[in-house]
């Protein structure tokens, strides 16, 4: 009996020094910081593809847009900011014609004065049957709430409408770059899509209006806004035109077996080396 015991506490004593040592060797590295546990939890939830949302748009055969409305697709100017410039050029009895053809729009409500971008309208409901469509803003959600229907008058185009502060936080936007393979952004300046800046095609600026008794400049030319030119863009052969133009071909290009394209920054890439993408100049 004293042998058994003798024994059973050798083998505890042998499990317990194991285990010390066990315990010696092992040095567990800290825990990430919660910041950074949530920085990666966030990168994974964009990483994820929403193969559901790709699966519908292959089978529709369209992409995803995103466009941003401020100075592409029309130009805004509080009433605060009017300049002379301003107000001689609506002075002339030609600029009565764009209030007539609903180019031109004052929100009472928000004290604004908009000019859509001409061809817009073409623009849009050209792109319908070919992408899913979100624009954005820096306006409140009150003023997309008003522009809504002067873009899409019949209401017929689907537009996703988002203020750029809740741009992020969309679900929607969320799902659209998670599949950055099928996802155009169009905007006048990288600034803010490095991350995806080879899914952007660059538009020339539309400063319609002068800010803030500045002249805003095209590009990075002499040219001066258009009120103080007194004129504007050409509905057909406009900048608008032509992008709506690379838009379509982009589509095509993806979905057309023969061009054998999988990933739109590739086609983005294609044809900027081949200076189709390069932006309307008026100079």
């Amino acid at each position: 009996m004293k042998v058994i015991m003798k024994m059973s506490s050798l083998f505890s004593f042998l499990r317990s020094k194991k285990a010390a040592e066990a315990a010696a060797r092992y040095d567990p590295s800290p825990p990430p910081p919660l910041k950074v546990v949530a920085a990666a939890a966030a990168a994974a939830e964009v990483i994820c593809p929403d193969l559901k949302l790709k699966d519908s748009l292959m089978k529709r055969k369209k992409l995803c847009l995103l466009v941003n409305l401020d100075n592409t697709l029309l130009d805004t100017n509080d009433w605060c900011d009017f300049t002379r410039y301003d107000k001689d050029y609506f002075s002339f009895s030609g600029v009565q014609k764009f209030y007539n053809e609903g180019r031109m729009i004052n929100l009472f409500d928000v004290k604004i004065r908009v000019k859509l971008r001409p061809y817009i309208l073409s623009l849009l409901n050209n792109l319908e049957s070919l992408y899913d469509v979100i624009l954005y803003s820096r306006r409140s959600p009150a003023f997309l709430d008003l522009i809504r229907p002067l873009i899409d008058p019949d209401g017929t185009n689907n537009l996703d409408l988002i203020s750029a502060e809740e741009i992020w936080k969309t679900d929607r936007v969320k799902a659209f770059l998670s599949n950055p393979e099928m996802v155009v952004i169009l905007d006048d300046t990288e600034k803010g899509w490095k991350k995806e800046s080879r899914n952007v095609v660059k538009v020339s600026p539309y400063p319609y209006f002068v800010k803030n008794g500045k002249t805003k400049k095209i590009n990075k030319s002499v040219w001066e806004s258009w009120t103080e030119l007194k004129g504007d863009e050409c509905e057909e052969g406009g900048e608008l035109y032509r992008i709506s133009s690379r838009l379509e071909g982009i589509n095509t290009m993806f979905f057309q077996p023969h061009f054998d394209f999988q990933d739109i920054r590739h086609i983005i890439q294609h044809l900027r080396s081949k200076h189709a993408l390069d932006t309307f100049n008026p100079g």
